[in-house]
């Protein structure tokens, strides 16, 4: 009975000893597993060696590259800025913000024509509402807004005084009727000086111009 035992008992261990060569041996023929790759450099090393040729460097292996972290910050007074801030985000994967401030304004277009003069010229009585992200987050922010009075509406003035776009690269894109983005331009370049670098703007009305924008920043 004892002979039976120990006969059992060696017969498992056989098994399991058999077991583990056979996996040892499976994982090293595998073809594409890192342990037959290996052999294969180190025998064609070898080879190389007897017959005088050089051995062949490992190429190295390329840099990983940094993927930017991308905020959106938009205002919007229609819609149509936050239609294509919504847009952007599902194409470049940002995250997104919208700039509110503490100033109601009027549904109809010449209302609100009169309240943009009149808050480009005493801009200081507006406060921002919305949530300014941390310094150090963010490498790209995408600034969208409607053309107002010649320029970007006094809430992005005051986002960008809050949000600190030291080492962030600022891609503006504008909505409008009928100007164009360039005419906000100088203003934002003075609220960026010795911080953040402007970029490659865009206004934003068609999808052609979006799609040649995105691609010349990269995003």
């Amino acid at each position: 009975m004892a002979g039976k035992k120990k006969s059992k008992a060696k017969n498992q261990y056989l098994g399991k000893s058999k077991r583990s060569v056979d996996t040892a041996q499976k994982k090293i023929l595998e073809p594409n597993s890192a342990e037959a790759k290996a052999v294969k450099n180190q025998r064609d090393a070898a080879q190389a060696k007897r017959e005088g040729r050089p051995v062949q460097a490992k190429p190295a292996a390329a840099p990983k590259v940094k993927k930017p972290k991308v905020l959106i910050a938009y205002f919007s007074w229609g819609g149509t800025t936050r239609k294509v801030a919504q847009d952007l985000k599902k194409r470049v994967g940002a995250d997104m913000l919208e700039i509110t401030v503490d100033r109601e304004y009027s549904k109809t277009y010449l209302m609100c024509v009169a309240q943009a003069k009149k808050d480009a010229l005493l801009g200081k009585t507006i406060q921002l509402t919305s949530k300014v992200p941390k310094a150090g987050v963010y490498d790209v922010l995408l600034l969208g807004f409607p053309i107002w009075w010649f320029g970007a509406p006094v809430a992005v003035d005051k986002f960008l005084e809050a949000f600190d776009t030291s080492g962030v690269k600022v891609y503006p894109f504008a909505t409008s009727k009928s100007s164009q983005v360039g005419v906000a331009l100088d203003k934002l370049k003075k609220q960026l000086t010795g911080k953040g670098e402007l970029g490659e703007a865009c206004t934003a009305n068609d999808q052609q111009a979006i799609d040649e924008w995105l691609q010349k920043i990269g995003l």
